[in-house]
C-alpha cells in the first residue's frame, strides 16, 4: 500500500491489520516510489500524488492491460483507521479512455470534524500559552517575595548581631 499523510513523503508499507500499530513502512530498499508527494490545497483536500515501478519483487505487479485499485482515507490528517471510507475501481493501462475518479473528497460532516480538531488545536494552543504567562507570572512574584524574605532575613539577623 502507499500511503500519504500530510507534512510527510508518501511511502509503501505493509498492512498487517486494521490497528495502526500493524501498518508499518516496507524496508528502505523498497521505497522506491518516484516524484512522491502529499499536499493539502487551499480547500483542506490531501493530494498524494506518485510514481510507482510496476513490477517489484514481493510485490502485486501493475499489468499493461486492467488491474484493480484501491484507495480509502481517514478522517483527519493522521494516520487512522479508514472505516467506510474506501472504494476500488479498475483501470485498463492498456486503454486511453480510461474512467478515473477526478478526486476523493471528504463529506461535509468529515470536513467539518476536521475544521472543529483544527479550531480545537488553536484553543489548547492558545490556553497552553497563558498558562505559561502566568506561570511565568507566578514563578517572578514568587523569586519577589523570596528576595523581600532574604532582605528581611538579613536585617532581622544584622538586628540580632547589635
Amino acid at each position: 500500500a502507499v500511503i500519504g499523510i500530510p507534512g510527510s513523503t508518501p511511502l509503501k508499507y505493509n498492512l498487517g491489520g486494521y490497528a495502526t500499530s500493524l501498518v508499518t513502512p516496507m524496508s528502505d530498499e523498497q521505497q522506491t516510489l518516484i516524484d512522491a508527494s502529499v499536499t493539502r490545497n487551499e480547500n483542506a483536500q490531501t493530494i498524494m500524488t506518485f510514481t510507482k515501478i510496476m513490477r517489484e519483487p514481493g510485490e502485486i505487479e501493475i499489468v499493461l492491460g486492467n488491474n484493480l485499485f484501491l484507495w480509502a482515507h481517514g478522517s483527519g490528517i493522521d494516520l487512522a483507521y479508514h472505516g467506510d471510507n474506501m472504494a476500488s475501481f479498475s483501470l485498463d493501462l492498456g486503454n486511453s479512455q480510461n474512467n478515473l475518479p477526478a478526486s476523493v473528497s471528504l463529506t461535509e460532516e468529515e470536513e467539518e470534524a476536521a475544521e472543529e480538531a483544527e479550531e480545537a488545536a488553536e484553543e489548547a494552543a492558545e490556553a497552553a500559552e497563558e498558562a505559561a504567562d502566568d506561570a511565568q507570572d507566578a514563578a517572578e512574584d514568587a523569586a519577589e517575595e523570596a528576595e523581600e524574605a532574604a532582605e528581611e532575613a538579613q536585617e532581622a539577623a544584622e538586628e540580632a548581631e547589635e
